[in-house]
């Protein structure tokens, strides 16, 4: 005989926490793709079925248990600027453009965070350069010549470079350049490249030392 959960309304009830401080109802269950580290703000959302096999979003749930059923092309959107939340207090309905509208209120549109730019509105940081995309002004790691590099790439933190020669001495410096580390097995200093370092995260003087930690980690 299958259990009884009760009614959705019960089972809802018990996905939630009240926050005293805010009177946000947090969302406890399950959440949409949120990371274990927490680090992404979009993962926060909560997921709920309310007919006991289809999952949506919690807090249009929510809205549809305590105020009533959602208008074909509506968003529910928070007043709390709280993802989780539940509280059908906090929710409102409103169009897609009222969604973009209260998100560059409250100013966490995609232009107003970090180093992105609108080629729109012409804000936030970085401009168009003409075959390019979208830049920002940066000095060259070799010659110290003023230069734009492509936002992704300085992004991810790339060194900028103004041309294929500077390019080439800079992978060049690279190559010569050795970190002194000790090996992983033995405690011996040895000389080894950034790049490989990056891609081992042990560090053996010898196969010898190779091989030992292959066996103790296959028979410990």
């Amino acid at each position: 005989m299958p259990r009884d959960f009760g009614t959705p309304l019960d089972r809802f009830r018990r996905k939630y926490r009240v926050v005293a401080d805010t009177g946000c109802w947090e969302w406890t269950g399950c959440r949409d793709g949120a990371p274990r580290n927490g680090s992404d703000p979009r993962g926060s959302y909560g997921r709920f079925a309310l007919d006991g096999y289809h999952m949506m979003p919690a807090h249009r749930a929510s809205y549809e248990l305590f105020r009533g059923p959602i208008p074909d092309g509506m968003f529910v959107c928070h007043h709390c600027d709280n993802p989780p939340c539940v509280n059908p207090a906090h929710l409102f309905l409103g169009t897609a453009q009222d969604n973009a509208d209260d998100t560059v209120r409250k100013g966490r549109s995609w232009h107003q965070r970090g180093d992105n730019w609108s080629p729109r509105l012409g804000t936030g940081v970085g401009h168009k350069v003409p075959g390019k995309g979208t830049c920002v002004d940066a000095i060259c790691a070799m010659c110290s010549a003023p230069m734009v590099q492509r936002t992704e790439a300085n992004r991810r933190g790339e060194t900028p470079v103004c041309s294929p020669a500077c390019k080439a001495a800079f992978n060049s410096a690279r190559q010569r350049t050795r970190i002194a580390v000790p090996c992983a097995e033995c405690g011996t200093v040895v000389e080894r490249k950034p790049s490989l370092l990056k891609r081992h995260k042990q560090v053996f003087c010898s196969r010898r030392c190779l091989g030992k930690s292959v066996a103790r980690a296959k028979w410990s």
